[in-house]
């Protein structure tokens, strides 16, 4: 049996006159050799269906799936070849592209009763497999199933026995399944039930590291589009914002696992996430502190790979900085700050604005930060934000915070560099924000430097941005946005010590009469009253005077 494998798998087609005998004997066959008659069949029927497709294209009779498993043109044995046999078999090379979407299909005329039947009759006894044989056999029944174009809701029968099981060779098969058929097969519920079951998986420490790690690239990498050209790490969109708790490292795990859940978590929390004080983003730099702590009591080896693998992702530009700036501390004359913010601002404005946008914040601190050397060229780092404007949706949006980010590039070029050598560059970026960006205080900051730029030298445009920053420390700066780093504001209330108004309390005059009678006859008291207080003067003035009127104008 498994020479007729072997030459079947070598020349496929070869057997495919056998087809209805190895059919039968797979329904009389009783003892161990039926996984040996139902590998080889299911592998025949295949390459059969995809010979006729070959051979005849569109036009197929009607009845020529059902005369492969019924008509017995030929007896079992002896094995005939028909001249030039190897020019009408299958190239082997139609095996490399098994999940393919554009494979042909049967036409609708062709009647696929026998083949139902037969699919039928093989999920009814595929649990008499073993692993190697069900997962062959489920291959090859998902090829015929998609080139029939036949309804995949066979395979829904054994979607609850193999969603428990514990071999995950046999789980996999499940995994191929959502990737061939997408939402044809699997509801949300199910995919859900998947999700869950990788999720526990994944944290049973009693399990070997192996699986443990195979669960978690299942995770992310977990089918959703078969016509996807480069398969790109991401999480499923379906999963639950409390269920990010199993990507949490603990105690029990290895660095292996550590550094793959933290590229989990990373994938979980975007950038407006992280940027939530009550989020939980806050633990996610904490999950660092475990391995720094190794990091800084001298152990090396894997540890160290650990943790500057999982920090090559943007999330974690912040312990970056802090590395930075303890270096500068400890050793004020190293120049490895400097050549590292080089090397890393090359390395962000080299790649495209499409895989830099989903964690533009962090790459914007990086630049900004790099931008405060003097001795790192600013022209690239310019260029690259105007990229980022021009290709994508930001200034059309908005964004106060992404504005403010890339303004802070903008600040830290001004502060740090003589406007000589970027008046050009710079100006048509901050001319290009002021008329498309949507935020009006974003288009305000940026006029504003515009204005420091052209009609302000170097010196004075330094001296008036870094009025209050010359006090702040390196992390601080960078941890705060523009807004606390711009030049004092005068506040609206004035506040004085010494008053200029006095309210007195004057007592009403007891008499009656017009205002020409109160004239002549008030008396001396009242007189008396008013004359140290300097108002009587006043009131006759308006009373006198031509502009006085008892008629509203």
């Amino acid at each position: 049996m498994s020479v007729s494998m072997g030459m079947e798998m070598s020349y496929p087609g070869l057997l495919h006159a056998k087809l209805d005998h190895l059919y039968a004997k797979c329904a009389v066959e009783n003892s161990p050799i039926f996984q040996s008659y139902m590998v080889l069949f299911v592998t025949v029927l295949r390459h059969a269906i995809e010979l006729l497709l070959q051979e005849s294209a569109n036009k197929l009779d009607d009845s020529c799936v059902n005369n492969l498993l019924t008509s017995r043109t030929e007896p079992l044995k002896p094995l005939y070849l028909p001249k030039q046999a190897l020019q009408q078999l299958l190239p082997v090379t139609i095996q490399a592209k098994a999940f393919s979407s554009r494979s042909l299909t049967l036409p609708e005329n062709v009647d696929t009763r026998e083949l139902k039947r037969a699919i039928s009759f093989l999920m009814d006894n595929i649990g008499f497999l073993n692993t190697t044989g069900l997962f062959h056999v489920m291959f090859q029944l998902m090829q015929c199933v998609k080139l029939a174009e036949l309804a995949p809701n066979t395979f829904k029968s054994q979607f609850i026995t193999w969603v428990s099981t514990a071999d995950l060779s046999v789980f996999h098969v499940l995994l191929l399944l959502k990737l061939k058929f997408l939402e044809d097969l699997f509801l949300e519920g199910d995919e859900l039930l998947l999700l869950q079951r990788m999720l526990l998986v994944s944290s049973q420490p009693t399990l070997p590291q192996g699986q443990r790690l195979l669960c978690f690239e299942w995770l992310m990498y977990f089918p959703t589009d078969e016509d996807t050209p480069e398969f790109q790490p991401s999480v499923p969109h379906c999963l639950d914002y409390s269920q990010f708790n199993f990507f949490y490292p603990s105690v029990f795990d290895s660095l292996d696992i550590t550094l793959v859940k933290l590229k989990v978590l990373c994938l979980c929390l975007d950038h407006e996430t992280l940027n939530l004080p009550d989020s939980m983003g806050v633990p996610l730099m904490q999950c660092l502190v475990p391995l720094l702590k190794r990091v800084q009591q001298g152990i090396g080896g894997k540890t160290v790979v650990a943790l500057f693998r999982i920090t090559d992702h943007p999330q974690f530009i912040p312990h970056t900085v802090d590395l930075l700036n303890s270096v500068s501390v400890i050793t004020p004359d190293s120049t490895f700050p400097t050549d590292l913010l080089r090397s890393l601002s090359e390395r962000v404005v080299s790649q495209s604005v499409e895989s830099v946008l989903p964690n533009l914040t962090h790459h914007l601190k990086l630049l900004s930060l790099a931008m405060r050397g003097t001795d790192i060229f600013p022209t690239p780092t310019i260029r690259f934000l105007v990229q980022i404007l021009e290709k994508s949706e930001i200034a059309r949006n908005g964004n106060w915070s992404v504005g403010n980010c890339i303004l802070a590039v903008c600040y830290s070029v001004l502060l740090h560099h003589h406007s000589s050598a970027t008046v050009t560059e710079l100006g048509n970026l901050l001319l290009f924000i002021c008329a498309t960006y949507r935020d009006i205080d974003i288009r305000d900051r940026a006029r504003f430097y515009y204005c420091l730029l052209t009609n302000v030298s170097s010196k004075k445009c330094s001296r008036i941005l870094a009025s209050e920053t010359a006090k702040l420390g390196l992390p601080h700066i960078i941890a705060e946005d523009i807004t606390t780093s711009t030049f004092p504001v005068p506040p609206p209330v004035k506040h004085v010590s010494t008053p200029f108004l006095k309210l007195t309390r004057v007592p009403q005059a007891e008499c009656e009469g017009s205002l020409t009678d109160m004239k002549s006859s008030a008396s001396d008291e009242l007189k008396e009253f008013t004359n140290t207080r300097g108002l009587l003067d006043q009131y006759l003035k308006m009373l006198d005077g031509t502009t006085y009127s008892k008629k509203y104008p």
